[in-house]
């Protein structure tokens, strides 16, 4: 399983045209009178994009179906039990005090104003209303949840949700780090890497894993493939950085044998273009002459490539290992519960799968249901 943590600021949400609906927000009813009501939104983190995703149901009042509330309650030896909640008493603050905090969702302005919400559909709908305020437009967030994979078979394709849980603001008088990161389990076998990459050879190598997450059509869990990059570190001490790139690929993830094996890792979510450390084989002719006679340093020859001096290679998108996470110091651990053919137990159903789009809906289908929670209870 996957959870996530950034850190950056909230986007707008773009206006949507005259007569048309809203794309970020929606509230689709099926025909079962289950109604979905999703909040999408984008985050900007160190120049890149983040987008993620608040969401949760409930059944209409036409359906005549009763809402209900799974979670849990804590008990006395500091574990907890499953519990079942009537709809109504989901903001009661006596039931509230009860859910542990892993199982609530979360909005805190500060650690005097926080809200909380056992109900995934009332907490989108407050999401919704503080991604769409400007007031806190120039404010750095903390946010923090799961991470949702599906699959589409027609489409031959992967798709993962970043399902929000908790969002705090960042103290107004601080400016913190900005991060994109993810704190993953992932299976592998002896597939996973073909060679060790020397750090003489090459900057980077990929490991071709596998994680697991709950298939809500087939009711199990299964595995979906996960491509974790491991990259040589930039250091003044150019030996550590290399030795330590080649260690996290043997000591890690080279497999020799035909068990299976899991590790977990702390990642950096990276979607955007690297910056390129130019070197002498890099240049035309021209300015490679000059800087072998020394006319001009390589760093001169490299500013001259573009108007801020930095040069990117294309977009990417990458998983790159930090450190291990807790619990696997020491390295990676024998699954020995699964084979390889476990790893490949792949949905073949996608009529539950989600491709990250919102339905077209009618404006005035939004926030007409009378047991909505009031603005006057949101914390901003």
């Amino acid at each position: 399983m996957e959870s996530f943590n950034f850190c950056g600021k909230i986007l707008a949400p773009k206006k949507p045209k005259e007569g048309e609906a809203r794309k970020d927000f929606s509230e689709v009813k099926y025909d079962s009178g289950w109604v979905n009501r999703t909040c999408n939104f984008a985050m900007s983190i160190n120049d890149q994009t983040q987008y993620l995703q608040a969401k949760g149901g409930k059944f209409s009042p036409e359906s005549k179906r009763k809402n209900k509330i799974y979670t849990f309650y804590k008990t006395a030896d500091g574990k907890s039990e499953k519990k079942e909640i009537p709809f109504e008493k989901r903001q009661d603050p006596a039931v509230l005090e009860k859910v542990p905090a892993w199982a609530k969702y979360v909005i805190e302005l500060n650690k005097d104003n926080k809200k909380e919400y056992l109900s995934a559909w009332d907490f989108a709908k407050a999401v919704n209303s503080l991604v769409t305020s400007d007031k806190y437009r120039d404010r750095q967030f903390r946010v923090s949840g799961n991470v949702n994979r599906s699959f589409n078979s027609e489409k031959d394709r992967w798709y993962s949700n970043f399902e929000v849980k908790k969002i705090s603001f960042v103290p107004e008088n601080q400016t913190a780090d900005e991060y994109a990161h993810s704190t993953v389990e992932l299976f592998f076998d002896q597939s996973a890497m073909d060679e060790i990459v020397l750090a003489a050879d090459g900057e980077m190598n990929t490991v071709s894993a596998y994680v697991q997450y709950y298939d809500s059509k087939e009711k199990e869990t299964m595995f979906a493939p996960y491509a974790l990059t491991v990259r040589k570190d930039k250091s003044d001490n150019q030996d550590l950085a290399d030795r330590r790139f080649e260690v996290i690929q043997k000591k890690f993830f080279k497999v020799d044998d035909e068990k299976v094996y899991k590790m977990g890792a702390i990642v950096n979510i990276f979607s955007g273009n690297h910056k390129l450390d130019i070197k002498l084989e890099d240049l035309d002719e021209e300015l490679r002459e000059n800087v072998e006679l020394r006319i001009i340093t390589i760093e001169e020859a490299a500013r001259s490539l573009s108007e801020d001096g930095n040069v990117y290679g294309e977009r990417v998108q990458e998983n790159i290992f930090i450190k291990p996470s807790r619990g696997y110091a020491s390295g990676r651990l024998e699954a020995s519960e699964f084979t390889s053919s476990n790893l490949r137990n792949i949905s073949d159903d996608d009529e539950n799968l989600d491709d990250g789009g919102v339905e077209d809906i009618d404006d005035d289908d939004l926030f007409e249901d009378a047991d909505d929670i009031d603005d006057d209870d949101l914390p901003f």
